[in-house]
């Protein structure tokens, strides 16, 4: 059998408001940390690597490291579907992987990525897509066994308690893990279908970029939406946001010219000539807070055709 078609759509997984209990899916619940990254899918054939994102994208070339090691690590015949991440000060830092897409090439000596793997889909140019994730995850094992960084395995757990103190931990030392995703045993892997639960951190959710406040290259709050049928439905407006959000902000955001809609002008509650109507593109993640909408954190790896009543990471 040849290697899988290139731009396989992956199998995503659904928000849930608690941790399953371990019997909620087929086979017993397998739990697992969910990294703020860059889903992919590693394709190795013919001793060459290429990597796609979870839209189909070609991204072999933003990530040469991952690469070299890949072609020199990895067997042939392989489809590793996974994250990629990079650390940053302290934390996995999601930006730093979307700059690889999204901007210049230049030097990554100092922030490599790394490839945290969590499904084999085929080995010796084997469809594994029907064997059930137990068997998926041994074999999984077996080819990464003596891999060293970059690669690694994701960890996991059958064990509720384990995984509800895995939650604790990880969102006490924000160390860019945004929560958990959970599996069943027994389950096939399902391209497209979201057969696959995650639970976030924070109760947050997707909206859409219309209008931003101060300078648009380091905006102070942005004026949210999300879609409609005829276009947006404003929502709220973020409370202050940080330094490093307001350049992460500023670097995907487009200016639209023209008149500002008043109705923007009136959410954003700020004089006229302070409120910038952008490109309705860039997706972000916020929560409610007290204080009103608190950004978590930039989505540009989505499209604003998916954040209407749609969630995956």
């Amino acid at each position: 059998m040849s290697l899988m078609e290139f731009g396989l759509v992956p199998m995503l997984a659904r928000p849930v408001t608690s941790l399953p209990l371990e019997a909620d899916l087929p086979g017993g619940c397998v739990y697992e940390p969910k990294f703020d990254g860059y889903r992919a899918m590693l394709y190795m054939e013919g001793g060459r690597c290429r990597i796609q994102s979870r839209h189909g994208h070609d991204i072999t070339s933003a990530f040469p490291d991952i690469v070299a090691a890949a072609e020199i690590e990895l067997p042939d015949g392989v489809v590793v579907d996974g994250e990629l991440v990079v650390w940053g000060e302290n934390a996995y830092d999601f930006i730093q992987v979307q700059r690889r897409i999204t901007g210049p090439q230049r030097p990554f000596g100092l922030s490599p990525a790394s490839f945290v793997a969590f499904d084999l889909l085929m080995w010796d140019d084997d469809d594994l897509r029907g064997e059930p994730l137990s068997a998926r995850r041994r074999m999984l094992e077996m080819v990464l066994v003596d891999h060293l960084m970059p690669f690694q395995v994701v960890p996991q757990t059958t064990d509720r308690a384990e995984a509800a103190d895995w939650m604790v931990e990880y969102r006490r030392n924000d160390i860019g893990i945004e929560g958990l995703v959970v599996k069943g045993l027994d389950s096939v892997y399902m391209p497209g279908r979201r057969g696959w639960l995650k639970l976030r951190f924070d109760d947050s959710w997707e909206a859409v970029v219309c209008a931003v406040v101060g300078d648009p290259t380091a905006p102070g709050c942005l004026v949210l939406g999300v879609p409609t049928a005829h276009g947006f439905d404003l929502i709220g407006t973020t409370s202050p946001i940080s330094v490093k959000q307001q350049r992460d902000v500023g670097e995907l955001v487009t200016v639209r010219p023209g008149p500002v809609d008043p109705a923007v002008v009136a959410l954003a509650t700020a004089d006229a000539t302070d409120v910038h109507a952008v490109h309705p593109t860039l997706v972000v993640e916020v929560a409610s807070q007290p204080g009103g909408l608190q950004l978590v954190r930039v989505r540009p790896d989505l499209g604003p055709d998916e954040v209407a009543g749609s969630d995956e990471s």
